[in-house]
């Protein structure tokens, strides 16, 4: 009987799981495209607005985790001046995304192209990852890891 009644709910936990597979619609443009695009312009409010007030944010420079409006604006902040020294700009070279209703989870790489501090043309791969959640009709990030991409073995 024991068995029985296992084996009955079994519909009712697969029926649940189901309602948490990945959709294939994503928000257009996605959140990294908006982030990046914020980003190589530089536009602070911008970049601090894509993130939920109590996002946890561990940026590829970063020495802590930022978990504030006011750390994310300070990272932002000093990494602007930084870029627009060395002319750096970010492409999203690969993303993929998954939805989960209000919830969003993306991953990714992307590309740097500066100048180094020899004044010569460079090229840098970042991986990233991202968490959004959909508040009041915006997607906001709401966990975000940005960091170099290993070299490959043998390098």
């Amino acid at each position: 009987m024991r068995s029985l009644r296992a084996f009955m709910l079994v519909p009712f936990c697969l029926a649940g799981c189901g309602a948490m597979q990945p959709t294939t619609t994503a928000p257009e443009p996605s959140i990294a495209q908006s982030w990046v695009k914020a980003l190589n312009e530089c536009q602070i409010d911008a970049l601090v607005a894509l993130y939920h007030g109590e996002a946890l944010f561990w940026a590829t420079t970063a020495r802590a985790l930022a978990t504030k409006p006011e750390d994310v604006r300070r990272y932002y902040d000093a990494a602007c001046k930084s870029m627009k020294a060395s002319n750096f700009k970010l492409e999203v070279a690969s993303e993929s995304v998954k939805l989960y209703g209000d919830a969003a989870v993306s991953a990714g790489q992307t590309t740097a192209t500066f100048t180094n501090r020899q004044g010569q043309p460079q090229t840098a791969s970042f991986r990233f990852s991202l968490s959004a959640r959909k508040v009041e009709g915006q997607w906001l990030i709401v966990e975000q890891h940005v960091s170099a991409m290993p070299a490959s073995p043998g390098q």
